[in-house]
């Protein structure tokens, strides 16, 4: 079989008590003729389901509530590639959404029952090209209530996503989305509060406007959308079935505020201040690493001129 796409990834099937399952059993058919294309407007209809394919027609799959499925992703057939689940420059999260079938996916109906941003070193993209079968293992929570649901897999590449992508249409996330259509069955009444897609992301959303290269090493990064629900709780809480943290953090979105650095006068915007009233103490800019070479060299000339002015008071 021929690649299916520049590294892209879809869901390729879905193993539910030892039985795997493909498109056209649970999963939805694919569009054609490239069928792992990315969403990139997360304001499109397409993200609810994926670009659609020719029919929405799937067979119901049963699975119990509290159980686990085993999803699996890939981009090409033969697994001798380094690339043959998804490229591994295409680092993001993963998420995965239900919502009642006969909403079709409209309106407040979605809501999250697994994620995994970044947390131990990984990368969502990082556990499907960890596993010799490119899957992932999710837990059917076991308290929601019995019916037909939408299963709803995404797989977010941050690659391009250092630009803010209503700024320029060329770069910005992309979303790798598919799904599949279940029936749960169990003994649970909870109905978790939903959320609409499209309509939980925007493209400047810290989760969604992220640069991969900034040099962080072990980027502090929250995956976005509204919070995991956890079986148990009353409700949705921030928190990860993959033991990361259980609360929002900062990013390092370049939308994204930085630590300023501790000194007698904090570097960036108490600069500014005193900038702006003329220093009147003579007190001396520190500069924050973290700020751009022209601002750091007008901050320099700023200092020097200061000494000179002290020295001239001190010898007058």
């Amino acid at each position: 079989m021929a690649a299916i796409a520049n590294a892209h990834t879809i869901l390729l099937t879905l193993t539910i008590d030892g039985t795997e399952n493909a498109a056209g059993q649970c999963i939805e058919p694919y569009h054609s003729p490239d069928r792992t294309s990315p969403v990139k407007d997360p304001s499109s209809s397409d993200m609810t389901c994926g670009i659609p394919g020719k029919s929405k027609d799937a067979a119901l799959c049963p699975v119990k509530a509290g159980s686990e499925m085993r999803l699996q992703f890939q981009n090409y057939e033969d697994s001798s590639r380094d690339d043959w689940v998804i490229d591994k420059s295409h680092k993001g999260p993963i998420l995965v959404y239900l919502a009642p079938l006969e909403s079709a996916g409209k309106g407040d109906v979605w809501f999250k029952i697994f994620e995994h941003g970044y947390s131990d070193g990984k990368w969502g993209t990082d556990l499907i090209r960890g596993d010799k079968e490119g899957k992932l293992t999710i837990t059917i929570p076991a308290d929601i209530k019995p019916g037909d649901y939408l299963l709803r897999s995404e797989v977010i590449g941050l690659h391009e996503a250092y630009i803010d992508y209503a700024k320029d249409k060329s770069n910005g996330a992309q979303y790798f989305i598919n799904c599949a259509h279940i029936t749960i069955s169990g003994s649970g009444t909870l109905e978790p509060k939903g959320y609409p897609i499209p309509g939980i992301y925007k493209t400047s959303d810290p989760g969604i406007l992220f640069d991969l290269y900034d040099g962080n090493k072990t980027p502090n990064y929250s995956a976005p959308g509204p919070s995991l629900y956890v079986a148990g709780s009353s409700g949705s809480v921030k928190s990860n079935n993959d033991l990361s943290s259980t609360e929002p953090s900062s990013t390092s979105s370049p939308s994204s505020k930085k630590t300023k650095p501790t000194s007698s006068v904090a570097a960036d915007e108490n600069n500014d201040t005193l900038q702006a009233q003329g220093n009147p103490k003579g007190i001396e800019v520190v500069v924050d690493n973290s700020t751009s070479a022209a601002k750091k060299n007008k901050l320099d000339c700023l200092n020097k001129r200061r000494r000179r002015r002290r020295a001239i008071k001190t010898i007058v």
